[in-house]
């Protein structure tokens, strides 16, 4: 059987095709990846988020952004549920400069992608002191931080804080979860 190999695409070029499409896509370093709708916990667990950090970083140097902020990293392109950073921004620019942090709702079909692949991706940043994964099933929080060249996971359950030192905030782990119900154990 014949298979037609095509070439991967640049970053440049993915942003530039991505620009004219409808839908939102990853770059996976070789070619685009379409992005599914999340569930509605998920979009209420990342508006948590975002809010949360907005209010926390109000009036300082840092800002959140997502989920259409992109972030570029080992070539590729990923669009993270939220992110921090502390550079100055440019307003027609599709990537987001130098994260300090970067948080991502998981959901059954990226969670894999999202504590592999991504995980080690985003941890290569310079920049990065904090990678943040929000379960939607369950109020949990996992943290993992860079301490002394050493990435050190901890994990947050409700009635916990998760704090981020890099940028001074600390969120509230029930917070993170309001308005959002979960199905009963026993069912």
């Amino acid at each position: 059987m014949n298979v037609a190999l095509r070439r991967s695409m640049t970053v440049a070029e993915f942003l530039a095709w991505e620009a004219k499409q409808e839908g939102r896509y990853e770059f996976d370093g070789i070619r685009p990846r379409a992005m599914t709708g999340g569930t509605l916990a998920h979009n209420r667990i990342g508006n948590n988020l975002r809010r949360r950090l907005d209010d926390a970083l109000e009036g300082r140097q840092c800002s959140a952004w997502g989920p259409d902020a992109k972030v570029e990293v080992a070539g590729k392109v990923y669009y993270p549920d939220a992110a921090v950073t502390c550079s100055p921004t440019d307003g027609r620019s599709y990537l987001l400069p130098e994260p300090v942090v970067i948080i991502e709702v998981l959901s059954e079909s990226t969670a894999e992608i999202d504590l592999g692949t991504k995980s080690i991706d985003y941890r290569s940043l310079p920049s990065l002191r904090h990678y943040v994964l929000v379960a939607q099933t369950q109020p949990t929080v996992t943290v993992l931080t860079l301490l002394d060249d050493t990435w050190v996971w901890t994990s947050h359950t409700s009635g916990g804080t998760v704090s981020l030192d890099a940028i001074g905030v600390t969120l509230l782990v029930d917070q993170l979860y309001a308005n959002v119900s979960f199905p009963d154990a026993a069912a």
